[in-house]
């Protein structure tokens, strides 16, 4: 998938990424969290192993999965950590 993210700077980040480079994504960023915390991260959007060769379904994931990724980068406390800036400053 192709993400576009504007950072708060105006500046356009493109992530091309699987969806297996979200989950991973979003295992490391949940994961050392207290369970309190756990909920502050937003839930990926869901896999459909039948769907996924339609195109308009693969369309709305890629929208869903940029939404996911900008709610991430975007947000106050995630979106400077380290391995957010990994993720999305590597290639796929």
């Amino acid at each position: 998938f192709d993400c576009a993210i504007q950072l708060k700077d105006g500046t356009v980040v493109h992530a091309h990424k699987r969806y297996s480079a979200f989950a991973e994504l979003y295992k490391q960023l949940r994961d050392p969290l207290p369970e309190r915390m756990r909920a502050t991260i937003p839930k990926l959007p869901p896999k459909s192993p039948l769907s996924k060769f339609r195109a308009a379904f693969l369309d709305k994931r890629r929208r869903d999965l940029q939404h996911w990724l900008a709610s991430v980068v975007l947000h106050p406390d995630l979106g400077g950590r380290e391995v957010v800036r990994r993720w999305v400053m590597q290639s796929s």
